[in-house]
Order: structure tokens, then C-alpha cells, then sequence
């Protein structure tokens, strides 16, 4: 939305690169080898004058336009450099890797510098090449020394440079007010629920303690936070509890000195005299003595702890129950100042913000008189994501006007081209106050789409290759990495998300929109994408320096593209994985980006890469997930700069290059959900690598668990499979897993193969020697093939204080548990296929003091038993063990007869085939309960389930009825309900209880062929809102009250029913009547139920509101259903298997469709419904259609 010029230009980042090049071994070989040592170290002291100027020079630039114009120049001159160095490395890494190999050395060396496309033959070539991108430099330095010297002194003379926080004085323009207590209550919207909250902690005394407490309220600028400190500093009860009230707008000035005489000038109303610090302190804290006070600092940026605790000093003296309230932008000004609360601030509600614009926008507020532009309007606060101050800024700019064409000028954003806006300045200025180091982090940022989802881990790898990450310390640039992502958190410029992963919630970080909008607008010079900007601004794109594209044809955009030689990346957001993109990867491609260090192809389907991929001297991120790819060309060992390797989810992807140990400065391969079933023995050399790919063990020529040995960087998972070819324990150890330490999931694999069988010892010693660091996280042993496991398991376990996820699987031979209650931490524990295990019992949860204090399984939450098919008894559960367990799942236990009792922290039960289990313990306490493949007694036992809200049975093959009452004692809590899979169901009979269920809302009945119709009643389900009725071959009625032609008996729908589901119920002929009333229905599936196509021919038979309709299996069917364009609400059609209809009703379709999905439909409807068929003008209005098969 935020359209501006204000590029800022960031080059000290790219500087400290340089000069940690220069400094590296590799450059030193190369000024020895080459002969140029002299000119590197000229070319490192002029690096070395620029950089300690930058950090006041990018400052100063926002006053002064030609010192930006300079330090555009040198960024264009650094990039140049940098890409010149690396080519200088990559020279180095090639004759080492060549002598590695044992081939011959060129008699002459030649160095072909790719970004240039020259070609220089000799060393003079190259001492020359130095000296004149030397002097380029020097001749920047000179023209930048004037603005350095005659701005920094006046700065340092001000006091402005802070040495020790940034490299130069934070200087910008800042058009923001300064804020006070004073505002007026109607100009206060929402966050009463957050003043609520603060008040409680201000009020209490709960936190009354020698320092005075701090309440933060922290959140990113346009929230609204000083609106509601005001808020609550002007609360009636808050004046009166506190004898003193002072509010300071901090803002950039954060000095003791400043403050303490600010709060002296607020108490006194007067300007002191008082000069020294010693006597204002003094002073102050005669005033506060024995007082209770609260004091607001409104907007603190500094995150200096010693201005902090000095500034506290004089408080010590105050009367318990003083609070301090602090607004910012910074989790880290919260976390310094010992806030005992925090309030993370979000958005407003959607309609506390239609409020607000209301008020901005509405003469009176009055909207209802203007219908067309109250719709806008809601449009236009829907996008403003809940941002109070651009609710404001938006409303203001249309207050009484009411013309809908300025409207609609606001809602697409085009007011905010303007240069001056307080939208941007508040935002910018959190940008304007970031170190130059995460400045161009953030920049980077914006090469990604609007509500993209970052990963931690990911981004820092990019900004590793990119070189903003300092290189001096290898070992520990992704730490680094993780560190400057945290700072742009903690000061708001991310949210923490949850996001669902294959069934597993995982942390993402999104970017707020409007954050997004400063991001591309400050980095617009260097960061371009087609997909992002206007056309006028793609005059930048052949000087940017990093590109994406999010396009479904990259053929098309190429020789665009291929302008850009100095492009470092080039990135293919996966910002959506239903989307792929299609095309070869040509040679053209690789030669028109030879400067790539970042290449990421997510989503591309090329079967293969070219070879000349190995040209990319730069390259250190490759990244093909989610493609086609088979295979890496040979050439791609050339890659010798590369970093990170990505093959997430390459499914056909089964072999890494043969050379592989030549890419020796690789970090990370990352190849979950490949074809991969072999490790290239020369992946041991790779002695920097983090990141392991999965490990799949030869006992010949290939890679051998020894390998693992001088790998003293791996990091996060390592799955380790085919641990039958390790020979002994002493081999297993020369892995020496127990010192890394910083590997958080381990997987242990045994395959089930049975030629490689050895002695159980033998066995049993290999996992001895595979023992695992304490600081394991979680741990996954599978296919272990001994009687007992090791004595680290055995008798060591509770030294494992951060283990919190345990699988053992398919460990068949193990007749005993080990002692896995010692575990302090662990709160999932699945056990998988044991099942030579007969007795659960004390010893699995560990050994007890004398005094009976210690109880197993403490923080256990998640626990499994599955496949244990020799398990009989479980018991002694009952003396304190698991007292936080919430989720018990048991299944394929066929032997076990009996379930401890069970405490009432369990919430959710799974019972599946448990032949023998015929009853349940009381179940207090457990709301989702799931039975299923047991004996049919155990349906009995319902009345101890008391609490349910949601009941799964399924696959009883037996049972013609439900047991009487089964579902009555359930009637008040019990919500959603699934019977699925009993095939000799035939009734539902009114003692079961099903219409008595007054809080159901879901109910699916699905499997159950033989079942003829619902219980009496059944309409009188006030709550249902979803049923679902499928695969029931002779269910023939919705009610046992229906008369034959199923319009008898007053039977009609459950009043709240919202989605209606049917299918494959080949017996049913009727809908029970008074489906056309039901004004709640808001979605109807019918599907291969032939016989109910009646209904369909009557007129005015489908509800009013329907939103979305389904229709498919309807073979003799020949016209949609009469009546369908009078459904005025209709958004979402879907027709399938309906091999008659060959042409659409002459009324046409309602005009609120959206969306019109046919599936293997007549080629004659096909064809009549393109845009030159006769139908075309009845679908024409709608936005998506779609035909499948």
C-alpha cells in the first residue's frame, strides 16, 4: 500500500564482508600464489577508511541527499568488489580441490573473471585489475571525507554518537508528535479488554516488592499503544490509587539525566536549577519518599540496561504499589527494564475498527445513509489488518466526502504515494533505528510476497549466503544469523505465527503488511520483482542486486531478466504449493546470472539442470525443493563457494553427485522426502556440515558410521539408517555421538532385512556406542533387535533433562521397558511394536526414593501403546504417576484386558483393536473419546464418560443395535458424533438417546449399509449444524415418522443445520420436507444418490441461503435443478459424474456465483459452455471455472 522514494542506501554490511575476505586464508594463498599481496593490502586499508566513516555517513544521508548519492556510487563499486574476491576464493578453492584430487596443475593459470566475461592470462593482469578498482574506491573516500568531517564533529560536539549501540548518530527525519497524558475519551476506540488487563497489574499488589514493578505494552507503531497507556493513566480508579502521576514521552532521548529533571518539572511545575545529576536524584527521591506514584515512559527506544538501572535509583525510596508503564516497539526494552507483565499488543477488533472509521470518516458517524460507500468503507478497513493510526489516517482523508470514485481511490491504495505521510513516518522510523547490519536484513526482506511465512532457520541461511552474516567466525555465522532474526522480532518487525505442517503445528513469521510496505519501499534500488512493483520501477531492475519472480511461465520473463548481470539472487517464493511453475532451466539461463549466489527454484519442474550450473563460482544456496529433479550434474561439484543444498521433497530425486566431497564449504543438506537410499563415502569430507542429510550406512565400500566422527558441527536432526552394517560397539562409538551436543532429534534405524543379522551383544553394544548427548530433544530408536536395551537407557536415563519426545518401534526381541519414568522432561512417548512386552508396571516408571517422593512420568502429556501384541497387564499407575497426561492412545494391544485408572488430567482417548478390552475405567474428565475394532461390550460402558463433547466409534462388524441409553448420559455435554463402519446397524431406536443430545452440533453416520433410517425425534437436535449421512445402502428414510413417499409424519430438519451431507445412500427417495425453509442451510452435498432425483425437478425446493451447492453421480439427470438462479446467495457450484446434462437452465446461474467446478462432464456441455458456445453468457459473470476430466 505505502508507495514512497525513500530508498535508503546500506553499504557498511557489504564493506565488513570485504575486509573479512581479506583476511581469510584463502586470500592470503591467493596474494602469495598470484603475487598481488601488496595490492590486497591496499585495497584492505582504503576498505578499512571507508568503513569507519559509513556508520555516520548512513546516517547522515537522510539530510543530505548527494552524501546518498555517494554512497549509492560506492555500493555499486563494493558489489563489484565483492563479486571480484569471491572470484579471487573461488581461484584458491579450485587449485586446492585439484591437487586433492590428484590431477595435474595447468602449466599456465588463467583467471576468467565471469562477471566481467574477461579474460586475464597473467598475474600483472591481476595486480593491475586491483589497483585500478582500488583507486575507484579511494577517489569515493575522498569525496566522502568532507561530509564526515564537517558532520561528525558537530554531532560529537551534541552529544548524538553513541559508539558503543550503533557505528554513527541516529539522525532522521521524523515528522511524528510528541505525545502527553491529555486526550479526550471519544477519541479512544476499543482495548478495553487490554486496559483491563494493565489495570489488574497496577492495582494489585501482588507484585509490591523493594523495586518498583514495570508493566510493558509492546507492539509495532500504529497499534495504538500510547493511546492506550492514555487510556488507563486517565482511568478514574488509577488517579485515585496513585498519589503522583507523571508522563515523559521517551522517544529517541533517553538519557538519565533528561528524565529526572523531566519527572522534577512535572511534580514541581516549575524548571529546576539544579544542574548535577547527584542533586536531581537527590531531589527526586525526597519527593517519591513514602509516596505511591505511577510514571509512563511513552515510546523508549534505547535498550541501554545501565541508563535503565541508574534512572530506577531514586524509586527505591517510594511506598509499595508505585508501577511503572513503558510503551514500545522492542521486546528487548521490556525484557531489559525487568518488565514483570508484558502486553504484546495486536490489532483491533473488526468491529472496534469500522468504529473508528466511522468516526473518521461519517459526518456523525452516520453510515447507514450511504450504503455504497459504507460497503468500500469496510473494504478499506478490512485491509488496513486492524492498524488503528491507518484506520485514522484513511478515515480522515474521506471525512464528509462522498464522492465513490475517491472512495475507491483510497481503497487501491494510491493516496499513499505521497512522500509525507504519518502512516510512514511512524513506521519507518522503527526501520531508521535498526544497526546497518539489520537494516539490510530487512531489506532483504521484501523480496518476498505479502503474508509470506517465513522460516527462522531458512531466511538466516540466505543472509549467510548473501554475506550478511560476518564470516570470521564460520563456525558460528548461522548463530549469529539467529540472533540478528531475533532482534528484528523482539522490535516488532515479525509476529510469531503457528502454522499446521503435515498434521503438526509449526512457528512461522509473517511480516505485517504495512511492515512489508516499508521493507520494498527503503530497499527498492537493490531488491526488484516483477510480481511487486509498478512497471515504471522496472527502469531499476538492470542495478538490482536481488530478484524474485513469481510468474507460471519463467520462459517468458527471461530476456528481461537476463539484463540484470550483477544479480546476486534469484528467488521463487513458495508462497503457495498448489502453484508450480514449468519450463527447462536453459544454459542462457546460467550464463545471463553468473554473479548468482542465491538461487532458489521451489516449485520449478525441470526434469534436469544443465550442465553449465557448474559455472556459478558465486553460488551458495541451491534450492530445488518440490521439483521434478533427479539428479545434480557432475559440474554442480564445481560449486565450490556452496552452502546450503535444499532438496526438500524432490520425490524422484535418488542420487547425490559422485564428486561431492569437493563442495567442501557445505553446511546443510537438506533432502527430507527424496528417493535417496545410498551416502556417497565422500560426504565425510565435508567436515563443515550442520545439516546431514539422512544417513543410510554400507558395509562395504560406501559411507561407514566411523565417518561421523570429525563432523563437530552437526546441528539440529540426524537419521541414521541400516545400523545392522555396523560391526561392533566399538565402532559405534568412534562415531562419538555422545559430544555433539548440539543435535536436538536423533533417528536409529535397523532395517527389518535378515542377512545382516548379528549376535544380540553384538547389537546391543552398537547402541551402547551410539549414545546420544544429554541435551537430546527427541530421540526415535526403530527395528532395535536385542533382548534388553543398553545401560544408558537402563540406568542413566534421568540425566537426559531435555529429551521430550521418545519413539521406540518394531524393537521385537525386547522383552522389558526400560525405566523411561526417570525422564524429568518427557512429555511424548509412543512404544510401537514390542511385543514380546507382557507387563506393564513399576519398573517402567523408574526407581523410587525411599520415601516414596519420586513418581515417574512427571511431565509426560502424549503416550501411545500400539502394536504390543503380547501386552496383558497394566497396572500401578495409580500412586502419582502421570499427573500431567492428556492424550492416551491404544492400539493393537488385542491381549490387554484392563486399563489402570485414569487421572483427570485426561482429556482425549483412543481405544482400537483391544479384543479383550471389554470396559473402561471412570472417564471423568476425558472430552474426546475414540473406540473402535474392540469388543462390542465396551459400548456398554458409556455411562463413565460423562464429559464427553466428542465420541468416534467405528468398525463394530456385530452389533445390530446400540446398547439402550448409551448416549443419554452424554445429552448435555456431548457435541460432535461419528459412527462409522457398522455394517449390521439397523436401527437407531429412540433408548439410544441420539435425539436426545441437546448440545450436538456434528453428527457423521458413514459404513453402516444396512442401517434403514434416524431415530424419532431426530429433528429435534436444536443445536445440530453439520450432518453427514454416506455409504448406507439401504437407508431409505431420514425418520422412522416418514411415510412411504417421505413427506409424512411432520418429520422436517434439525432448525440450526448450516451443512448437509449425502452420498452414496442408493435407497433414499426423499428429502424430508421443508428443506426449501430451512434458512440456516448454507451448504448441500448430494452425491451417487440416483434415486432422490425428483427432488431435484421441483421448483423452489432448494433453501434460500445457500451459499454452496454440490451435485454429482446423477446419471439420468438431464437439467440443473429449477429454481437455481434464484438463489441469490449462491457462491460456489460443483457438478460431477452427471452424464445428461448436456446444456444449463435458459435462467441461467445466479449472479453471486464465484465459482463453477464441472468434473467429467459431456463434451456437448463442455463445448456449449467455452467462450464461443451458445452457453457462455449464462457463466460469463463468473470469476472462476473450471472443467476436470
Amino acid at each position: 500500500m505505502i508507495r514512497t522514494t525513500r530508498t535508503d542506501v546500506v553499504v557498511s554490511p557489504i564493506v565488513q564482508s570485504m575486509l573479512d575476505k581479506l583476511s581469510s586464508p584463502e586470500l592470503r594463498d591467493f596474494g602469495s600464489s598470484w603475487e598481488v599481496g601488496f595490492e590486497l593490502a591496499e585495497l584492505r586499508k582504503t576498505l578499512q577508511t571507508i568503513q569507519a566513516m559509513l556508520g555516520f555517513m548512513e546516517e547522515l544521508q537522510v539530510r543530505d541527499e548527494l552524501v546518498k548519492v555517494l554512497l549509492r556510487d560506492l555500493r555499486g563499486v563494493a558489489y563489484y568488489v565483492d563479486d571480484a574476491l569471491d572470484e579471487f576464493i573461488y581461484e584458491v578453492l579450485k587449485e586446492r580441490d585439484e591437487r586433492s584430487q590428484g590431477r595435474k596443475k595447468k602449466p599456465v593459470r588463467s583467471l576468467f573473471l565471469s562477471f566481467l566475461n574477461t579474460h586475464n592470462a597473467c598475474s600483472p593482469d591481476v595486480a593491475s585489475f586491483i589497483t585500478k578498482i582500488d583507486e575507484k574506491l579511494a577517489d569515493i573516500e575522498k569525496k566522502l571525507q568532507p561530509h564526515y568531517l564537517g558532520g561528525s564533529s558537530t554531532v560529537k560536539h551534541s552529544g548524538m554518537l553513541n559508539s558503543q549501540n550503533r557505528q554513527g548518530a541516529i539522525h532522521f527525519r521524523d515528522i511524528r508528535q510528541m505525545s502527553s497524558s491529555l486526550v479526550g475519551e471519544s477519541y479512544i476506540f476499543g482495548r478495553k479488554e487490554e486496559a483491563y488487563y494493565v489495570k489488574n497489574v497496577l492495582l494489585s499488589n501482588q507484585y509490591d516488592g523493594r523495586e518498583v514493578p514495570v508493566v510493558s505494552i509492546v507492539g509495532m507503531g500504529g497499534l495504538g499503544k500510547t493511546k492506550l497507556a492514555q487510556l488507563i493513566y486517565n482511568d478514574p480508579e488509577i488517579k485515585e490509587h496513585f498519589n503522583m502521576r507523571w508522563w515523559i514521552c521517551v522517544s529517541v532521548d533517553f538519557t538519565v539525566d533528561r528524565l529526572t529533571r523531566a519527572i522534577l518539572e512535572l511534580e514541581t511545575r516549575k524548571t529546576g536549577d539544579l544542574k548535577e545529576l547527584e542533586s536531581l536524584q537527590l531531589e527526586l527521591q525526597d519527593r517519591v519518599r513514602e509516596q505511591r506514584f505511577l510514571l509512563v515512559l511513552d515510546d523508549v527506544w534505547s535498550e541501554n540496561r545501565d541508563i535503565w538501572d541508574a534512572l530506577r535509583l531514586p524509586f527505591c525510596a517510594a511506598d509499595k504499589g508505585s508501577r511503572i508503564i513503558v510503551t514500545s516497539r522492542s521486546q528487548r526494552v521490556s525484557s531489559i527494564m525487568g518488565s514483570v507483565k508484558t502486553l504484546s499488543l495486536g490489532g483491533l477488533s473488526n468491529e472496534d475498527c469500522w468504529t473508528l472509521f466511522k468516526n473518521k470518516a461519517f459526518i456523525d458517524e452516520n453510515s447507514d445513509a450511504h450504503p455504497f460507500l459504507e460497503a468500500i468503507g469496510k473494504k478499506i478497513v478490512h485491509k488496513c489488518n486492524g492498524v488503528p493510526l491507518l484506520i485514522s489516517t484513511l478515515g480522515e482523508l474521506l471525512y464528509g466526502e462522498l464522492d465513490e470514485k475517491k472512495w475507491e481511490y483510497i481503497l487501491k491504495g494510491q493516496v499513499l504515494d505521497l512522500e509525507e505521510n504519518k502512516i510512514f513516518s511512524t513506521l519507518s522510523s522503527s526501520y531508521h533505528h535498526l544497526p546497518a547490519h539489520l537494516k539490510i536484513c530487512f531489506q532483504y526482506c521484501s523480496l518476498f510476497p505479502k503474508d509470506y511465512e517465513f522460516e527462522k532457520e531458512i531466511l538466516v541461511l540466505l543472509w549467510m549466503a548473501e554475506g550478511f552474516l560476518p564470516s570470521n567466525e564460520i563456525e558460528k555465522m548461522e548463530d549469529i544469523g539467529i540472533q540478528y532474526f531475533d532482534d528484528l522480532l523482539h522490535r516488532s518487525f515479525f509476529q510469531k505465527i503457528y502454522t499446521l505442517i503435515d498434521q503438526t503445528s509449526e512457528e512461522r513469521f509473517v511480516m505485517h503488511e504495512l511492515m512489508h510496505d516499508v521493507s520494498q519501499s527503503v530497499s527498492r534500488e537493490i531488491c526488484f520483482s516483477p510480481a511487486f512493483v509498478k512497471p515504471c520501477d522496472k527502469l531499476n531492475s538492470e542495478n538490482a542486486r536481488h530478484m524474485s519472480l513469481i510468474n507460471d511461465d519463467l520462459d517468458s520473463v527471461n530476456k528481461e531478466l537476463y539484463d540484470c548481470k550483477g544479480t546476486s539472487t534469484f528467488l521463487l517464493p513458495d508462497y503457495d504449493f498448489n502453484i508450480f511453475f514449468f519450463g527447462e532451466v536453459t544454459h542462457e539461463f546460467f550464463e545471463g546470472f553468473r554473479c548468482l549466489r542465491v538461487l532458489d527454484l521451489k516449485g520449478y519442474e525441470p526434469m534436469r539442470l544443465p550442465d553449465s550450473i557448474g559455472n556459478l563460482k558465486h553460488l551458495r544456496y541451491l534450492n530445488l525443493s518440490y521439483s521434478g529433479i533427479r539428479e545434480l550434474p557432475e559440474s554442480t561439484c564445481n560449486l565450490f563457494n556452496l552452502q546450503t543444498l535444499v532438496l526438500k521433497n524432490c520425490l524422484f530425486f535418488s542420487r547425490l553427485p559422485t564428486n561431492i566431497e569437493s563442495l567442501i564449504h557445505l553446511r546443510h543438506i537438506m533432502m527430507e522426502g527424496t528417493a535417496i537410499r545410498s551416502t556417497p563415502v565422500g560426504i565425510g569430507r565435508l567436515r563443515f556440515l550442520q545439516t546431514f542429510p539422512p544417513i543410510f550406512l554400507s558395509q562395504d565400500d560406501g559411507f561407514r558410521i566411523r565417518d561421523l566422527k570429525e563432523f563437530q558441527y552437526l546441528k539440529g536432526e540426524l537419521h541414521i539408517y541400516n545400523l545392522e552394517n555396523v560391526a561392533s560397539g566399538m565402532e559405534a562409538m568412534e562415531a562419538d555421538l555422545k559430544h555433539k551436543q548440539n543435535i536436538d532429534h536423533l533417528l536409529l534405524k535397523w532395517s527389518d532385512r535378515t542377512q545382516n543379522l548379528r549376535d544380540e551383544d553384538d547389537i546391543r553394544a552398537v547402541l551402547e556406542g551410539l549414545q546420544p548427548h544429554t541435551t537430546i530433544k527427541s530421540l526415535k530408536i526403530i527395528g532395535y533387535k536385542s533382548l534388553v536395551f543398553p545401560n544408558w537407557m537402563m540406568m542413566e536415563l534421568s540425566v537426559y533433562n531435555k529429551l521430550v519426545s521418545l519413539t521406540l518401534s518394531n524393537c521385537k526381541k525386547c522383552k522389558f521397558l526400560p525405566p523411561l519414568g526417570q525422564l524429568p522432561a518427557l512429555e511424548s512417548l509412543e512404544i510401537d511394536g514390542l511385543v514380546e512386552v507382557k507387563c506393564v508396571s513399576h519398573e517402567f516408571y523408574g526407581d523410587k526414593n525411599m520415601d516414596g517422593s519420586k513418581k515417574g512420568f512427571q511431565k509426560l502429556k502424549f503416550l501411545t501403546f500400539k502394536e504390543m501384541d503380547g501386552l496383558e497387564e497394566w497396572y500401578g499407575s495409580e500412586e502419582g504417576e502421570f499427573p500431567c497426561l492428556k492424550e492416551l492412545v491404544i492400539k493393537c494391544c488385542r491381549k490387554l484386558s484392563k486399563l489402570p485408572p485414569l487421572l483427570p488430567t485426561v482429556k482425549e482417548l483412543e481405544i482400537y483393536s483391544c479384543d479383550a478390552l471389554t470396559s473402561l475405567p471412570r472417564l471423568q474428565s476425558v472430552f474426546k473419546l475414540r473406540l473402535g475394532n474392540c469388543d462390542e461390550t465396551i459400548l456398554s460402558w458409556m455411562h463413565h464418560c460423562t464429559s464427553l463433547s466428542s465420541l468416534d466409534i467405528s468398525n463394530f462388524r456385530n452389533p445390530t443395535s446400540l446398547p439402550p441409553a448409551m448416549l443419554r448420559p452424554l445429552a448435555a455435554s456431548l457435541q460432535n458424533l461419528q459412527i462409522n463402519d457398522f455394517p449390521r446397524l439397523r436401527l437407531l431406536t429412540e433408548d439410544v438417546g441420539l435425539q436426545d443430545l441437546a448440545s450436538l452440533q456434528y453428527l457423521e453416520i458413514s459404513g453402516c449399509d444396512n442401517l434403514m433410517s434416524l431415530p424419532k425425534g431426530f429433528h429435534k437436535l436444536s443445536s445440530l449444524e453439520y450432518l453427514t449421512i454416506g455409504d448406507c445402502d439401504q437407508f431409505t428414510s431420514f425418520s422412522e415418522e416418514e411415510n412411504d413417499d417421505g413427506r409424512g409424519g411432520g418429520m422436517t430438519y434439525p432448525p440450526m443445520l448450516k451443512r448437509l451431507q449425502i452420498y452414496s445412500c442408493n435407497n433414499l427417495k426423499y428429502l424430508p420436507r421443508g428443506l426449501h425453509n430451512l434458512t440456516s442451510l448454507m451448504e448441500l452435498t448430494i452425491d451417487r444418490c440416483d434415486r432422490i432425483m425428483l427432488f431435484l425437478d421441483q421448483e423452489g425446493s432448494l433453501p434460500p441461503m445457500l451459499k454452496r451447492l454440490s451435485l454429482g453421480g446423477f446419471d439420468q439427470l438431464k437439467t440443473l435443478p429449477r429454481g437455481l438462479h434464484n438463489l441469490n446467495s449462491l457462491q460456489e457450484l460443483q457438478i460431477s459424474d452427471c452424464n445428461s446434462i448436456t446444456s444449463l437452465l435458459d435462467e441461467g446461474l445466479p449472479s453471486s456465483l464465484c465459482s463453477l467446478t464441472i468434473w467429467r462432464c459431456p463434451e456437448k456441455l463442455k463445448s456449449r459452455l467455452n467462450r464461443e458456445g451458445e452457453d457462455w453468457p449464462k457463466i460469463a459473470h463468473i470469476q472462476n471455472v473450471s472443467f476436470y476430466g
